[in-house]
């Protein structure tokens, strides 16, 4: 699919355009005099219906070739702003009506400050409605990949001005349905904007995970025994080598087990299959045990998403996994990295040289030789000499300098969040946990 905005074609002049565009369908709105315009264009492996027509918007539902279906609206902010308040108004309901939602286009408004390089700097009211509106409506900014602004006025010898006025924003439902979406500025080059690409499946990272415990795995039933056989079978063989086995050993086991989401569906194929009986031939208690069996795999899915959404004000209670996926992934794209600035100063994005980047830099930050002579030292001595200031008792000193004690280590260990994201060296909770 494409969405052209503010095309300043008439009827006859957008016909002679999309017939040069290789994609089969399309829809139009056509500009006013030399103002506005739009256009949707999409392919044959794509079923859109048009729901909405409007001076500065286009609203058709999509349906993918693998059956998804959602709500995309292609957007024209106003440039003069003086229909703005209906614009906003105008897609609230819309935007809120319970279907995944996806905007996108040049919404001729900025979220904020740092969306903006150069000319007047205040936030206007004009931004500040638009921002209302995607608060209210509770609309995600997919981010982007790329260049910072969208827009310039092109006066690069006198005043330039760059804003980012074109991107992607969706709903929770929609974030949800395409999780590794993500958005690319593609260069400007014949026009003052730069087109966007919206990538519906982004970047799949297929390097190997590092291993972390998850919290779900300590309400499986005879875990933490296994985990004590696994460690007694590597003991004598070093406190590293025996926390490397018990990872492997999980993670084997982790692998071996049925996926939460499947067994949730053969609970629920025997439950309906008990339940269909004449009363005379049910049996309630084993229908009580898979009843139990189907609520504590509710609650490791739930402790799973928990988990990784990082949401810490929510303590133990009702369920509530779509909240936790949705922020989860969110976090995650967050997260991501999408460009680095290496050391030559090229602005990289490809997986494989971000990662380069980063081992390097950190290789050179800790495994450098630091090289001093004596004079450097002798140097430094003498800069610092004669700096007054009061000196730290020597009480204090030993407090500062001395090596905790177990308690300690064990307070500051067992004060760590259950839902952290926990690393290899956290295996020791469980060893303790396992260990009594």
């Amino acid at each position: 699919m494409a969405f052209l905005s503010e095309t300043k074609c008439s009827s006859r002049k957008a016909a002679d355009i999309m017939g040069n565009i290789p994609l089969s369908n399309h829809i139009e709105v056509h500009a006013v005099g030399k103002s506005g315009g739009l256009a949707l264009l999409w392919d044959n492996d794509v079923h859109v219906d048009v729901l909405r027509l409007e001076r500065f918007c286009i609203i058709v539902k999509v349906c993918t070739s693998d059956k998804k279906e959602w709500i995309f609206m292609g957007i024209y902010g106003d440039p003069s702003r003086r229909w703005v308040n209906r614009v906003w108004d105008y897609l609230s309901p819309l935007v809120t009506a319970g279907w995944p939602v996806c905007l996108a286009g040049d919404f001729n408004a900025i979220l904020s400050e740092e969306e903006k390089y150069g000319g007047n700097s205040r936030f206007d009211v004009h931004n500040r409605l638009f921002r209302q509106f995607v608060f209210q409506t509770g609309l995600i900014d997919l981010g982007f990949k790329g260049p910072a602004f969208t827009w310039t006025n092109k006066r690069y010898t006198s005043e330039p001005i760059y804003e980012r006025l074109d991107r992607v924003l969706v709903n929770d439902d929609w974030s949800d349905m395409y999780a590794k979406a993500e958005v690319l500025h593609l260069p400007r080059i014949y026009s003052d904007h730069a087109g966007i690409l919206l990538k519906l499946e982004g970047y799949r990272d297929r390097r190997r995970k590092e291993f972390k415990v998850e919290h779900c795995w300590l309400q499986e039933e005879g875990f933490t025994a296994n985990c004590k056989d696994w460690w007694e079978e590597s003991m004598g063989r070093g406190i590293v080598m025996c926390f490397q086995d018990l990872a492997r050993k999980i993670q084997k086991w982790d692998r071996k087990k049925e996926r939460p989401a499947d067994k949730l569906r053969r609970l629920e194929g025997q439950i309906l299959a008990l339940q269909s009986m004449s009363p005379q031939y049910q049996n309630s208690k084993e229908e009580t045990a898979l009843m139990e069996d189907y609520y504590r795999t509710e609650d490791a899915v739930n402790s799973y998403w928990r988990q990784r959404a990082k949401q810490r004000w929510i303590t133990q209670g009702d369920r509530n996994t779509a909240f936790f996926h949705i922020h989860a992934t969110n976090r995650r794209r967050n997260n991501l990295i999408y460009v680095v600035k290496k050391k030559d100063g090229q602005i990289s994005g490809d997986r494989k040289e971000i990662r380069k980047e980063f081992v390097e830099y950190f290789k050179m930050l800790y495994c450098q030789t630091l090289q001093t002579d004596s004079q450097d030292v002798q140097n430094w001595f003498d800069q610092i000499k004669d700096l007054q200031g009061e000196k730290i008792a020597n009480e204090d000193h030993e407090r500062l300098t001395r090596k905790p004690n177990e308690l300690e280590i064990q307070n500051a260990l067992f004060k760590m969040h259950s839902d952290s994201a926990l690393l290899e060296s956290v295996l020791i909770f469980i060893f303790m946990l396992i260990t009594n």
